[in-house]
C-alpha cells in the first residue's frame, strides 16, 4: 500500500465471503469491493484467507495482492479445498495487515 495515500475507513472493504462444502470438498469465495469515488489513486492491499478445523488448525490459507484501480472496481477470488474430514470449518479473511485489518469477515461450513 502506497505509505503517501491515506486509506480513510470505508474506501474498500470484503463485500461477500462465501464458503460452500460437499462431501470432503469446500469451495470459498471472496469479492473486495472499492467505494464508487472518482479518485485516481489506485488501492493495493492484501487479502488473506484461512481454513481451520474446529480445533483451530489450518487447513488451508491463501494470500492474494488486492489491486483497486478506479471506483467502484471489484476484484473476486476463489479458492477449493478437497480431502476434508467431515466436520464444521472456519473460513476467516482478512483485508489489509492482519494487526490493523482494513476489513475482516468470518463464517462457518459444516461438511
Amino acid at each position: 500500500f502506497d505509505e503517501g495515500t491515506p486509506s480513510e475507513p470505508g474506501m474498500y472493504w470484503i463485500g461477500n465471503l462465501n464458503a460452500s462444502g460437499s462431501g470432503t470438498a469446500l469451495r470459498v469465495s471472496v469479492t473486495v469491493v472499492r467505494a464508487n469515488d472518482l479518485l485516481t489513486v489506485v488501492y493495493e492491499d492484501s487479502l488473506l484467507v484461512t481454513v481451520t478445523d474446529e480445533a483451530g488448525v489450518v487447513v488451508g490459507s491463501f494470500r492474494e495482492w488486492v489491486v483497486l484501480e478506479s471506483g467502484g472496481a471489484v476484484e473476486t477470488f476463489a479458492y477449493a479445498l478437497d480431502g476434508l474430514a467431515r466436520g464444521t470449518y472456519i473460513v476467516t479473511a482478512v483485508l489489509g495487515s492482519p494487526d490493523a485489518p482494513v476489513d475482516s469477515q468470518t463464517v462457518r461450513v459444516a461438511l
